[in-house]
């Protein structure tokens, strides 16, 4: 055999002892047992809680009592400042719902129009620059037969939409406020 071939067999043989042995003394004295780092075993933390849950539970107390100005103001607080909370959306739903009664119901800083002879809502809708779906809505309107004298609600608004793909749901805003959301049925993309 040749000098070569000698040397290469002693670190082959070195290899396999010294590279065994520490594969050994590995699994005996540093490798923690498996029934030690199974998960299925490690103690569940409860992690950190939800915030919004608190906020939420605040803003129905405050609906509740009365203060609805306060319940709004909790509502978007929630929402904006914690969207991954399980309460945003419902936050969402019911601060869209009380935007949009608030939208529909007459007011002081609503305009009021009096129908006069020959007005039909599509002369009234140009006159005050209002869609005719508002009028009808804002009114509870059931048909197009107005009456001279009739008072009529005329929202005003200057709607857009945000439409988010990621979390697949949809923002309508009112001159940049917060005004509805949604969550279609289905969305493509």
């Amino acid at each position: 055999m040749s000098r070569l071939s000698k040397a290469m067999i002693l670190v082959g043989l070195a290899v396999a002892i010294f590279g065994g042995g520490a594969f050994a003394a590995y699994f005996l004295f540093f490798k923690k047992p498996d029934y030690l780092t199974s998960k299925s075993s490690r103690p569940v933390g409860a992690g950190a809680p939800d915030p919004g849950i608190t906020l939420f539970d605040q803003a129905t107390h405050e609906l509740n009592s009365g203060d609805e100005a306060s319940c709004r103001k909790t509502l978007a607080a929630l929402f904006e400042s914690f969207p991954k909370s399980v309460k945003a959306e419902e936050a969402k739903k019911l601060l869209g719902d009380m935007v949009i009664r608030e939208y529909f119901s007459p007011g002081p800083d609503k305009t009021v129009y009096t129908v006069i002879r020959g007005d039909s809502i599509r002369r009234i809708a140009q006159k005050t620059k209002a869609s005719v779906e508002l009028i009808f809505k804002a009114n509870s309107l059931d048909s197009l037969t107005l009456h001279p004298g009739q008072r009529l609600i005329i929202p005003h608004a200057q709607f857009s939409l945000v439409i988010n793909n990621k979390k697949q749901d949809v923002t309508i805003l009112n001159r940049g406020e917060f005004f509805t959301w949604y969550k279609p049925l289905q969305f493509r993309v």
